[in-house]
C-alpha cells in the first residue's frame, strides 16, 4: 500500500496517531537503520470521512440489534438493503479506486452490516 510508506520519520514527526493503523513501526532489521512505515498527519478532509463513515456505520447497528431482539424484520424492506448493498460494493470499490483506506474500510463494515441485515431478514421471514 503505497500510502503507508513514508520517509524515515524523526523521534516527534506531528504526525497524528489513528488508532494501531496510523502508528510507526520500527523496522530497521528489514529495511536498514532510520527506516520506518509511517502514515501521514490526517488533514481535515480525512478526519471528516472518518467522522462521517463512522456515524454512517453505527447508524445501522440498532436496527440489526431490534431485528436480534425480536426476532422479526417484517418492517425492514429487502429491497432497499439489497440496492443499498450494491451502491455501498461500489463505494468501497471506488476507495479502492482511490487508494483511501478510511472509504474501504467503512464501506466494508457498512455492507456486513447491511448484509447481516438482509440474512437475518431471512431467517425471521413469516412462514
Amino acid at each position: 500500500m503505497p500510502w503507508l510508506y513514508g520517509p524515515p520519520a524523526p523521534a516527534h514527526s506531528g504526525a497524528l496517531l489513528f488508532w494501531d493503523f496510523y502508528t510507526t513501526f520500527d523496522r530497521e532489521k528489514q529495511d536498514g537503520p532510520g527506516c520506518a512505515i509511517v502514515a501521514p498527519a490526517m488533514d481535515s478532509a480525512t478526519l471528516l470521512g472518518t467522522a462521517a463513515g463512522t456515524l454512517t456505520t453505527v447508524a445501522l447497528v440498532p436496527q440489526v440489534v431490534r431485528i436480534v431482539r425480536l426476532k422479526a424484520a417484517e418492517e425492514v424492506s429487502a429491497g432497499t438493503f439489497a440496492v443499498m448493498s450494491v451502491g455501498i460494493a461500489l463505494w468501497a470499490a471506488y476507495g479502492l479506486l482511490i487508494d483511501s483506506p478510511v472509504v474501504v474500510f467503512f464501506n466494508l463494515v457498512t455492507l456486513g452490516l447491511c448484509l447481516a441485515i438482509l440474512v437475518l431478514k431471512h431467517r425471521y421471514r413469516q412462514r
